[in-house]
């Protein structure tokens, strides 16, 4: 069975119910960049951050931004220790319409690498303002 057939297989957990959020982070003063990323390009919304987190316990030394798309989140934390998501660590988004968000990705800038095919999916990289690896890809119908 590949991945792609896997995992759109309902399957259960005895108590994990999905994954809500990852983090990352950008430097200090980049916020409108990160919107114009992720809510413009990546059509994803600006989530409310509740007051009592906006500074993560004191870690945080500027920003937060919260971006939700369907049950899960980006957190971005602007701070000035930013290290960027190198390739062998990066987040994975599994979309629809992988050429399209090529197209937009390229027209606006942000050139995607590593187009490898592989047999249940197609896919690709690309680097946020920030410098963080990015992976989306699109499962291709199973060919029997």
């Amino acid at each position: 069975m590949s991945i792609g057939e896997l995992v759109t297989i309902k399957l259960t957990h005895p108590f994990i119910k999905g994954i809500n959020h990852s983090a990352m982070t950008a430097p200090p003063g980049q916020e409108d960049q990160a919107r114009s990323f992720y809510s413009g390009l990546l059509k994803m919304e600006e989530g409310a951050i509740p007051a009592h987190l906006g500074n993560l316990q004191g870690q945080v030394k500027t920003g937060l931004i919260w971006f939700v798309f369907n049950d899960a989140m980006i957190h971005i934390v602007f701070d000035e220790a930013h290290t960027p998501i190198p390739a062998g660590r990066h987040l994975c988004f599994q979309i629809d319409n992988l050429t399209a968000l090529h197209q937009s990705l390229t027209t606006h800038g942000h050139l995607p690498f590593g187009e490898e095919k592989l047999s249940d999916r197609e896919r690709f990289f690309v680097k946020d303002p920030f410098d963080n690896c990015l992976e989306f890809l699109e499962f291709q119908p199973s060919r029997a």
